[in-house]
């Protein structure tokens, strides 16, 4: 078997330094399949499955992180030498010394699967066999099995060096850590979700949760809220099947977390699964008692936290004026004091709302809180604030026309003139181009519109607008394309160029007067260019319609 071609040279040197030291154990082999186990770095086990067919490689894995990312790894090196080993001294495993040879050949040479198939057919009847099988060969349940193989699996993966596994796997975007831990989620503990071991799924969150807690720099190998909220999931129905000895141990654990082992990513987590499955007034009390202290002990404590602390305020029916305490006593922080404005406005303080939200716009300015703080200061009649709001958006740059209408509805005349002339200004100043267009669209300024096209534009810009100004600058526009014409002309020389001047001249079709000065155009490019054949060709297709 030629299987060498499948790896690279250090994959194969590495792999046959794990063969000769010994590393492969428990293998099996069959006719299409081998497995084994292979001893890895930091003590780590890792589960090696290759399949074949003629002598050529059909599939091959491995549960080590580098497999994970689609590679060939030294654990399947290894573990084809072996193969190859057994192989060669495989007539001593089973000798026929001096039993029936026929036997010994038919035994040999026997598919596995029909092997199976005739134990099962000929003896599941025999009570007496059946019983002294399953003492020889029954092994631990599936579901066990595939529990011990998920910690492996995750302890083997919070062990790999992930700085390295980036650099192997060279794709930095496309977090490969990330994406191990994902598909074991939705694997491995799925699968044991399913089968109801409701217990080993908890550990496994557990060991997530606390892993995610303590690695350095975590948040640059995996997108942090995504994992953890599918391990809120899982836990949140484990607690609903729980009887109340296991839920109050969950409980144990999340107060105890919050307390003694407060995380940024993770307490935020597991305190919103106590808050929200967790609700007699016991349960609450605990919970309100571990966060408050929490609170009171960290100095940078997270805003999440403090909304967590307002949410359990509320389902413990805390008084309205409590509740707006504490809201006020955190305003600092930015959804908080969103929550405060509210609040404000729904109980119509429109002068609170506004209060709040400018001394926000001091430290933290959003549009989303400015275009709020406008809509305040109409429904309290101050159009000077309002405007003033609106200029402070329409010159930091955000081109947007119903700015300039809302601008408009509240100028008079007379102001409005003298603001649309400062509004021009600065975006000729700022290069808004684009934007003016609209604007003097809008004010029906087209001679302005023209003039801004024409020097300011990219020349398709002026078959975009020509509605209008066709009428008043048709033949001035038949001018530039006939100049753009004749200067393209000189330098063509492949069929791009050739396309730009067939469309200009289709362009200057487009008016009234345009064809007088097409068909002498096309005659003199002909007559200046007869051996550029698709040029011809071109144009032969233009004089046509004509």
């Amino acid at each position: 078997m030629n299987w060498k071609k499948y790896f690279d040279e250090t994959r194969l040197e590495r792999g046959y330094e794990y063969y000769k030291k010994g590393y492969v154990y428990d293998i099996v082999i069959n006719n299409n399949l081998v497995t084994s186990k292979v001893e890895g770095s930091y003590y780590n086990t890792y589960d090696v499955s290759i399949t074949y067919n003629d002598d050529e490689i059909e599939s091959m894995y491995c549960t080590c992180p580098y497999a994970y990312s689609s590679d060939n790894c030294k654990h399947m090196v290894a573990t084809l030498h072996k193969m190859e080993e057994i192989r060669k001294s495989k007539k001593k495993i089973i000798s026929p010394g001096n039993k029936n040879n026929q036997f010994y050949n038919t035994l040999y040479d026997l598919n596995e699967n029909d092997l199976k198939n005739y134990i099962y057919n000929k003896y599941n009847h025999d009570t007496n066999f059946i019983s002294d099988f399953l003492n020889e060969f029954q092994k631990e349940s599936d579901s066990n099995i595939a529990y011990w193989e998920a910690v492996s699996t995750l302890n083997n993966l919070f062990n790999v060096d992930m700085k390295e596994l980036y650099n192997y796997s060279e794709y930095y975007e496309e977090t490969p850590f990330h994406q191990l831990l994902e598909s074991f989620i939705e694997k491995d503990i799925r699968l044991l979700y399913k089968q109801e071991k409701y217990v080993e799924v908890q550990d496994l969150l557990y060991t997530i949760y606390e892993e995610i807690a303590t690695k350095e720099d975590i948040d640059l190998y995996i997108i942090i809220d995504d994992i953890l909220a599918a391990c809120d999931s899982y836990l949140s129905m484990i607690i609903e099947v729980q009887d109340k000895i296991e839920q109050d141990e969950t409980f144990n654990y999340i107060t105890n977390n919050i307390k003694y082992e407060y995380n940024q990513y993770t307490t935020p987590h597991l305190a919103r699964i106590g808050i929200t499955y967790y609700t007699t007034k016991d349960y609450q009390k605990q919970l309100e008692k571990v966060l408050d202290e929490l609170i009171e002990e960290t100095s940078n404590i997270s805003e999440e936290i403090l909304l967590l602390k307002y949410e359990l305020m509320k389902k413990m029916k805390y008084p309205i004026k409590n509740q707006e305490n504490y809201l006020l006593k955190y305003k600092m922080c930015p959804q908080i004091l969103e929550i405060l404005v509210d609040k404000q406005i729904k109980d119509k303080q429109y002068q609170k709302a506004i209060d709040l939200l400018e001394e926000k716009q001091e430290t933290h300015e959003t549009l989303e809180d400015t275009e709020k703080l406008m809509q305040l200061y109409l429904k309290t009649d101050d159009t000077t604030q309002y405007k003033k709001q609106l200029k402070k958006l329409l010159y930091k740059n955000i081109p947007e026309m119903k700015y300039i209408q809302q601008l408009k509805n509240v100028c008079t005349l007379e102001e409005w003139i003298i603001e649309l002339e400062q509004l021009i200004t600065n975006y000729t100043k700022t290069h808004h181009y684009e934007f003016l267009n609209e604007i003097y669209i809008s004010e029906e300024r087209y001679e302005d519109l023209y003039q801004n096209i024409i020097t300011n534009c990219p020349i398709d810009s002026i078959d975009t607008y020509r509605k209008f100004y066709e009428k008043e600058h048709g033949q001035d526009i038949i001018k530039i394309y006939e100049k753009l014409v004749r200067e393209e002309a000189k330098t063509a020389k492949h069929k791009g160029a050739y396309l730009i001047i067939t469309k200009y001249l289709k362009n200057m079709l487009k008016y009234p007067e345009g064809a007088k000065t097409v068909k002498p155009l096309i005659k003199t490019l002909k007559n200046k260019n007869k051996r550029k054949r698709v040029l011809i060709k071109e144009l032969n297709e233009i004089e046509e319609t004509l």
